[in-house]
């Protein structure tokens, strides 16, 4: 094998040698970063190479791999040294962070403007406020959010409401925990007036709490919220289209909603489709449970 030694390539290099020294130098160079410098790679290339001349190929060979394998394993246990060292360095820099974000968030609670929002003239600014506090909550935009959030349930709103509650509107709503009314429309205390019950299916008593809201507290504005996957619609549409028997009491709440089923059934084709069979009966359930209050109710009717 010919090379010259002061030169950084190898000029000639039988391909069995080279797919050697290639599977060697890959075996240190894929490993974690900077184990070796492109020059020192050279280096390695060259001593190695030069030691070829007048000996064994095979001999050469191994006795590469031993020494690359050795000096990989030595880099090894010293990345892993640097690696010990440096988790126990973040461990600390997570007190550093923690005290980092206590503090900004100081600063962010100095920045919000407590003055109280005006009363709402009317439904449509009401239901313009729901939009917005929903758009801060699905947008991801939490500084947003909680310096929204911060004003409403700071120590002075706290004890004016201790006087009085004046909610801007009336949500009539699930009783599933996914769709709690605060949280997706991004609204503190004293602001939302919600009634909850499985599938939002209305009862004399929840008449009544919209009447209160309505007559006594004055909301301008009335929201009939379903939700998506609601779990009172898809046991009611289980019941219809499959016979399913509804246990106990569970029963009341799907006679209020089968009629919204049974519209969807006949709307949609039943071949499989749940999802949009489950979507319409959801919809209809909504437009029912809204009639129902404008049949059953003069107060928010007038």
């Amino acid at each position: 094998i010919n090379a010259e030694y002061g030169d950084t390539h190898m000029q000639v290099l039988s391909r069995r040698i080279h797919r050697k020294l290639k599977s060697n130098i890959c075996l240190i160079t894929n490993q974690k970063p900077n184990y070796l410098k492109s020059q020192h790679r050279s280096v390695i290339i060259k001593k190695k190479t030069s030691k070829f001349l007048g000996t064994s190929i095979d001999h050469n060979l191994n006795h590469f791999e031993e020494k690359t394998l050795k000096k990989y394993n030595e880099r090894k246990k010293e990345l892993k040294k640097r690696d010990d060292k440096k988790d126990k360095k973040v461990v600390k820099l997570r007190y550093d962070d923690d005290d980092t974000l206590a503090e900004n968030f100081n600063q962010l609670l100095r920045s919000v403007d407590y003055t109280p929002e005006p009363f709402p003239a009317n439904g449509d600014e009401a239901w313009n406020r729901l939009l917005e506090g929903n758009k801060r909550f699905y947008s991801g935009d939490f500084v947003a959010y909680l310096k929204h959030l911060a004003k409403e349930v700071d120590p002075q709103t706290r004890q004016a409401l201790s006087n009085g509650q004046r909610p801007f509107v009336t949500i009539m709503t699930c009783s599933d925990s996914r769709c709690s009314p605060e949280i997706i429309f991004d609204q503190g205390l004293g602001k939302v007036f919600i009634i909850r019950t499985a599938g939002n299916v209305f009862g004399d008593c929840d008449y009544g709490s919209v009447e209160f809201a309505v007559a006594s507290l004055k909301t301008p504005l009335v929201v009939i919220l379903g939700h998506q996957n609601c779990g009172a619609v898809m046991a009611t549409l289980s019941s219809v289209t499959c016979g399913d028997v509804v246990p106990g009491n569970l029963s009341k709440v799907v006679d209020k909603i089968k009629s919204a089923a049974e519209k969807a059934n006949t709307e949609v084709s039943y071949s499989g489709d749940k999802v949009t069979s489950l979507t319409k009966a959801i919809e209809y359930n909504v437009i029912n449970a809204t009639n129902d209050l404008l049949e059953k109710s003069e107060i928010v009717r007038n």
